[in-house]
């Protein structure tokens, strides 16, 4: 079986954006396959900031409009306070017919039905599939794949 990992870092292409890339190996996977100068993280711990690497949060995208031709948030978006705010970031900054690929934890996954292992303090954004989509088109994006 194909990880969450694995299936990101075969979907990315371009000039990416990885937002809330400290945490995680997922930016390490993604760099092994694009170039350094075309990958660039955004997070609210970076402690050294370049000009492809830079503090700030996924509400308020600090690069310009149509720069991306993919945005990856990696188990992020659970974490944001208005994610309404982070897509319509992510739409901004990324260009036509650009990818955004978004995992995150189903809320409604017989797992957390039945643990609800993903219902912690820092999940504060917990969405269905259903949901995730609807909030998606709403903001533009059209679902390709779950």
């Amino acid at each position: 079986m194909i990880s969450r990992a694995e299936l990101v870092v075969n979907a990315v292409n371009g000039k990416v954006l990885d937002v809330g890339y400290v945490s995680g190996d997922l930016h390490n996977s993604i760099r092994k396959k694009i170039s350094g100068k075309n990958l660039f993280g955004l997070d609210t711990h970076v402690k050294k900031q370049t000009k492809n690497h830079r503090k700030g949060t996924a509400e308020k995208i600090p690069f310009e409009k149509n720069y991306f031709d993919c945005v990856v948030a990696g188990e992020l978006i659970e974490h944001v306070k208005k994610p309404a705010l982070f897509l319509k970031e992510a739409n901004r900054v990324l260009k036509n017919n650009g990818l955004l690929i978004i995992t995150t934890p189903n809320k409604k996954s017989l797992i957390n039905r039945v643990f609800h292992s993903y219902e912690t303090k820092y999940h504060i954004s917990l969405f269905s599939k259903k949901e995730l989509g609807k909030a998606l088109e709403k903001n533009k994006f059209k679902v390709i794949k779950t």
